[in-house]
């Protein structure tokens, strides 16, 4: 049996959208880049793995202090039943890594960022 040759390249694909994404959002709407965190996320104590965009930007987020548009392309673990994935006779319900774009502005500047969006 011929295995089915997909045209669609992935890294291609990847490359697009981060280089897109970092295009507009640095380029075209002046948003700071913010260096991607460790997926062990030993810098915030309430979770184990970077599993959003949201983690490391959250404390910027809680500090309460006004800071210019941010964007970050980050890779994230997503896990659930972390205690058995290494258990071979359990299958998890869910696990996923993947990289996330995302964007974090000053609720101040709400309506000028959503038309950026």
């Amino acid at each position: 049996m011929e295995k089915n040759k997909s045209s669609f390249n992935f890294e291609e694909a990847d490359k697009f959208i981060k280089n897109s994404f970092s295009d507009f959002y640095g380029c075209q709407c002046g948003y700071l880049n913010t260096p991607k965190h460790q997926i062990v996320a030993k810098y915030d104590e309430t979770v184990i793995f970077t599993g959003a965009t949201i983690t490391p930007f959250m404390p910027r987020l809680i500090s309460g202090i006004d800071y210019p548009g941010l964007f970050l392309i980050q890779p994230c673990l997503r896990t659930n039943n972390v205690k058995s994935a290494y258990d071979e006779n359990h299958i998890p319900e869910y696990m996923s890594y993947f990289t996330m774009c995302g964007t974090l502005y000053s609720p101040r500047k709400k309506k000028e960022k959503i038309n950026d969006a």
